[in-house]
């Protein structure tokens, strides 16, 4: 009989007749099939042999690699999720391991991939092998039950043909005694039928029935002596899937011990240890200045929330006073006791003076509900002097469960000397319920809900006697025609739905910086007095919209410029040619007074920075600057961050305004490929362009490699952050 191949099924089916062999084995199933009659066996082959099993299991050795070149199928293969990493007790979770530790941990991590690698083979074989095991022990069980099930059909079988070959010695019995008889007329037709057939024995379908009873007979004998061998060879299987069990176990065990190995390696290794702490406390400050409103009113201050993430994160927190400059403030004028211990580790963390506090008008804190039980007739019966006993609600609803939280006054010092405030307003608000002193605010930020506020703002800002810095977020002043803030240095204005307002009441001397950013098309006014005049005005940030602006107030020591894009364009609906060019010409009479209200203020100007001009902006800042840059002015220093930039464009301006210094037509003709008409970029060619000593970009976009290396050539110096 063939061999079968390794993992293949065969199927099985009768014939007639069949040379049973004297000693079967489990290679003689067949036979035994075809003996037992038209029955179908399905039956997995038998298990490879040791040295199949080794050449299967073996594989040629790799050459040391990276772990991290390891290719995709072998990093897919390897599966140990489900292991928990091993740390050595010596390894400190603050420290990173040095360069040469970090090189040998990667190879020790490769050479445990490969070993991991060879155990998943192993365990698939055995896997196979056990499967092997189990479906023989199943189909020998099989084979034995229906072969004893024929044994006895054969027995019967036999009883019946041994019946039938008495019965005929009977019938041969009868023919002869009536033969015998010699009475004439009664057995006439007896006589005459006995002598036409003949005795029953000696007629054909008749003669076999003793060889077939001798050849039931011996087959009776084979498969009982055939049963009785494969009883036999389920203990043997038994004894084979035993070790193979043995060895899967043994095998997995190796396997998860090697996955806590790697998965530990990997931990220590990760890129969440590796990161500079530097870059950890940036993420972490921009988390912190992100938190606003509901998400924002936990037990804990965002920093201890990040603290117990774990143990290397809780020591750059506590380590990083910066972290610690934002802290919220409430309403009532009980405040929990971990709250009040919380504001005190702040102001150990970082200075008193440095923390900003940030007070939700419009929001009452998770316990606030808690703090009014408080003030009832009844509450000395449950409250100590200075400490009150909270009541909370828990998750399953049920309100009036006694908690562990304590409740406390908030101490007087803890409500001076706010240095920095952020106050929450929305859409209606009562100031008089913001009860720390303001006197001593110096930067104070408000935001609202995109709406105007008439005097009870304006009675807010004057108390605020102090503040040097203010910051109006989607807020302003409505209704009012002067406004006392002698102290105020700069002024900030953030407006997403922007209604036109009258600015003039913030415009005083002393301010140093006027910062303005809206996203829409509108423009701040100025009252019917005088243009303001502000002498002490050094930066100003301002949106192209804000041209009547730049052409009334007086800067005469205005030092530094950041220009904003215009991002929504001045007609919404473009739906045909004839509206789409109204729409331009609408921009080019934008850009036209901006640009012309803009030059006359750049005498003293030596650095203008550009934000966020993206490739929507309705204004190319490249253009604008090629304006700026025929101005004479004190202009050394330009910014673009976040930008957009067309890179030929602004080669072709950098190049002719030092064109002194370097071979413009020779730089232009070999390294500045030529515009499209899409994108085409003309320089005006009578005047002539202030050179440029420095340029800075940051983030932006639109250049390649070799456009930075030209820029490089023709700057007296590039500096590019990415």
């Amino acid at each position: 009989m063939a061999k079968k191949k390794k993992g293949a099924s065969s199927k099985i089916s009768a014939t007639s007749s069949v040379n049973v062999p004297e000693n079967p084995t489990r290679e003689n199933v067949s036979i035994l099939a075809e003996t037992l009659g038209n029955i179908d066996l399905h039956y997995e082959a038998a298990p490879p042999s040791p040295t199949e099993m080794a050449e299967s299991v073996i594989f040629s050795p790799r050459s040391p690699v990276h772990a991290l070149l390891c290719p995709v199928e072998d990093e897919k293969s390897i599966d140990c999720s489900t292991s928990k990493p091993f740390i050595p007790a010596c390894y400190k979770w603050n420290g990173v391991p040095t360069n040469g530790s970090q090189t040998r941990l990667m190879k020790l991590l490769a050479g445990k991939k490969r070993e991991i690698m060879t155990a998943n083979k192993r365990i698939l074989t055995t896997r196979e092998l056990i499967s092997a095991s189990e479906a023989a022990i199943s189909n020998l069980e099989n084979t034995i039950e229906r072969a004893y099930h024929v044994t006895i059909t054969m027995q019967i079988c036999l009883r019946s043909l041994e019946t039938v070959c008495d019965n005929i010695k009977s019938l041969d019995t009868g023919s002869t005694s009536i033969d015998s008889t010699k009475e004439s007329n009664s057995f006439k037709t007896c006589h005459t039928v006995i002598s036409y057939i003949g005795l029953p024995s000696q007629l054909d379908e008749l003669k076999s029935l003793p060889d077939q009873t001798t050849q039931l007979l011996e087959r009776i004998e084979n498969l009982e002596r055939m049963t009785l061998q494969m009883k036999k060879e389920p203990l043997d299987w038994r004894m084979e899937l035993e070790f193979h069990q043995y060895d899967l176990k043994q095998l997995e065990i190796h396997h998860k011990s090697l996955g806590e190995v790697i998965n530990g390696i990997k931990s220590i290794l990760s890129a969440m240890r590796r990161i500079p702490t530097e870059i950890w406390v940036k993420v972490f400050d921009y988390w912190v200045r992100e938190r606003d409103l509901e998400a924002a009113h936990h037990s804990l201050p965002s920093p201890l929330l990040l603290g117990q993430v774990c143990s290397s994160w809780r020591q750059i927190v506590l380590g990083t006073p910066a972290l610690w400059v934002r802290f919220d403030i409430y309403k009532p004028t009980l405040w929990p006791q971990s709250v009040l211990d919380n504001l005190e580790r702040a102001k150990q963390a970082a200075a008193s003076n440095d923390l900003h506090y940030t007070f939700f008008g419009h929001f009452n804190p998770a316990w606030g509900h808690q703090v009014q039980q408080f003030h009832n007739p009844y509450a000395h019966a449950f409250s100590t002097p200075g400490h009150f006993p909270g009541f909370s609600t828990p998750t399953n609803g049920r309100i009036g469960t006694p908690t562990k939280e304590v409740f406390a006054p908030v101490p007087s010092s803890i409500l001076t000397g706010f240095l920095s405030t952020h106050l929450h307003v929305g859409i209606s608000f009562d100031f008089h319920i913001y009860t720390p002193p303001v006197n001593a605010i110096k930067t104070l930020t408000l935001t609202g809900a995109s709406t105007g506020w008439g005097s009870n703002l304006k009675r807010f800002l004057e108390s605020c006697s102090s503040v040097e810095e203010l910051i109006l977020e989607n807020i302003w002043l409505t209704g009012s025609n002067s406004l006392s803030m002698p102290n105020l240095k700069r002024l900030c204005f953030r407006i997403d739905r922007f209604e036109p307002f009258d600015i003039s009441v913030f415009l005083h001397s002393q301010i140093r910086d006027l910062d303005i950013r809206h996203n829409g098309s509108d423009t701040v006014e100025l009252g019917s007095s005088a243009a303001p005049c502000l002498t002490h005005l050094r930066h100003l940030a301002i949106t192209p919209h804000e041209y009547p602006l730049l052409t009334h107030i007086m800067t005469p020591n205005l030092k530094s410029i950041t220009l904003y894009p215009a991002n929504q364009r001045t007609a919404v609906v473009i739906s045909s040619p004839g509206l789409q060019s109204v729409n331009e010409d609408l921009n080019s009479t934008l850009v036209g007074s901006f640009i012309t209200s803009l030059l006359p203020k750049l005498q003293k100007v030596g650095e203008i920075k550009f934000i966020e001009w993206t490739i929507q902006s309705t204004i190319d800042c490249v253009y604008v600057l090629e304006k700026i840059l025929s101005v004479s002015s004190l202009l050394q220093h330009v910014r673009f961050e976040q930008c957009h930039l067309n890179g030929p464009a602004l080669i072709c301006l950098i190049a002719k305004a030092n064109s002194g210094k370097i071979d413009t037509e020779e730089l232009l003709a070999t390294t500045v490929p030529k515009l499209d008409d899409t994108n085409s970029f003309s320089l005006s060619a009578t005047c002539r362009l202030k050179s440029l000593a420095e340029l800075t970009l940051s983030s932006c976009t639109g250049l390649t490699r070799g456009q930075c290396d030209v820029l490089a050539s023709t700057v007296g110096k590039l500096n590019i952050y990415v």
